[in-house]
């Protein structure tokens, strides 16, 4: 499993990013092996939570401050831990 981190940028710029990631990683890789992502934000509110997975193409959404049971409970989610 590979963890990747953006650093601080506009919403607008990490979800490119992670859009441009989703597609270059889905070429020829089976669904259940390609990369998750889960976005962190401070931003709470249902609209952005949903505009920001919609337009980034990731998986799981946490708010901040995220913690290690929030990280493992998403993690289990994803199936990437039992």
């Amino acid at each position: 499993m590979r963890i990747l981190s953006f650093t601080v940028a506009s919403q607008q710029q990490n979800s490119k990013e992670t859009s441009n990631l989703q597609n270059e990683t889905a070429i020829n890789i089976p669904l259940p092996q390609r990369v998750k992502i889960i976005m962190t934000s401070a931003l709470d509110d249902p609209r952005t939570v949903i505009k920001a997975l919609f337009e980034s193409d990731a998986n799981s959404y946490l708010t901040k401050p995220v913690t290690v049971q929030n990280i493992g409970d998403e993690l289990r989610n994803l199936k990437l831990i039992s």
